[in-house]
């Protein structure tokens, strides 16, 4: 089994020190780190870790920045490598390069082994050590689970994804070239690298703004771009004329939703609604400082 690490946002494969520190071990995919999945994360020990089951998807929470978001180590395994492997020969493997492990923790609904042949109850009976399976975990009635983010993220449902993270949704990125008609012919934005992330609907958004450790209010634009019908994410930051500056990252907190995409097929029409978009966000931005 090929185990990974991140140090430093550098994958490299994890070394023997690495693996025997770890006395519990917490599996999953771990997605979105939802709020259900620090129930299972609450229940590690001090020298706890998380063995991330990696699917080449598009993530909420990509695979480089979720150690930001723990005070644990994270492990993970490509699952097209192990999707073939039996259950029996899945958990001797684990045992085998976490030398020192006293403990699992999964969720209820944990499947592991080709097929996903074995329930999480079932690592105590192959491994031999207890295993600590969380049950469901529900908010105003409603199990929380990566799927449902999904699904509220396709439907900018901004305020019932901040309930199931416990923070707000957010991207995290570098700058990139765009077109360079922003500052020409409308307002000043900056193109954000989204590479890897889970995107939400596509439209304008009102959101919180870092540019590495700054903050700031500003209005943003998903999907494809009318003038060149490539898909895109832009930030303009509101109120602030001179915040463009060379920054390292940039975070995104998306607030709000403020309209769907539109098709416009002249300059003028796009510039003119986009004119409107930046007054309506600019005075909101205003009214909240």
């Amino acid at each position: 089994m090929n185990i990974f690490t991140l140090i430093q946002n550098k994958i490299l494969k994890a070394t023997k020190e690495d693996l025997s520190s770890v006395t519990s071990l917490a599996i999953g995919c771990f997605d979105a780190l939802h709020l259900g999945h620090f129930e299972l994360i609450k229940r590690l020990d001090e020298n706890g870790a998380l063995l991330i089951i990696y699917k080449k998807t598009k993530e909420i929470v990509p695979i480089f920045y979720k150690q930001e978001l723990l005070n644990c180590k994270i492990f993970f395994v490509n699952l097209d490598e192990i999707k073939d492997e039996n259950a029996y020969n899945f958990t001797q493997n684990i045992m085998y390069n976490f030398t020192q492990l006293k403990y699992f923790v999964a969720g209820y609904d944990f499947h592991f082994g080709k097929n996903r042949a074995a329930h999480a109850k079932e690592l105590k009976s192959f491994s031999g050590l207890d295993c600590i399976v969380v049950e469901e975990y529900k908010i105003n009635g409603i199990s929380v689970h990566s799927s449902l983010i999904r699904e509220c993220l396709l439907n900018a449902n901004l305020k019932d994804i901040k309930t199931y993270l416990g923070r707000n949704y957010y991207i995290k990125g570098r700058q990139i070239k765009g077109q360079g008609l922003g500052a020409k012919f409308f307002v000043p934005t900056i193109n954000v690298d989204y590479e890897n992330y889970f995107l939400p609907k596509a439209g304008v958004y009102y959101a919180k703004v870092f540019l590495d450790t700054n903050e700031y209010l500003g209005a943003v634009f998903l999907g494809k771009r009318s003038t060149d019908e490539k898909e895109a994410l832009e930030v303009h930051i509101l109120n602030n004329s001179n915040s463009y500056f060379k920054f390292q990252q940039i975070k995104i907190e998306f607030l709000e939703f403020f309209r769907e995409n539109k098709k416009f097929d002249d300059f003028n029409s796009l510039k003119a609604q986009i004119d409107l978009d930046i007054k309506a966000l600019s005075l909101k931005a205003r009214n909240e400082r």
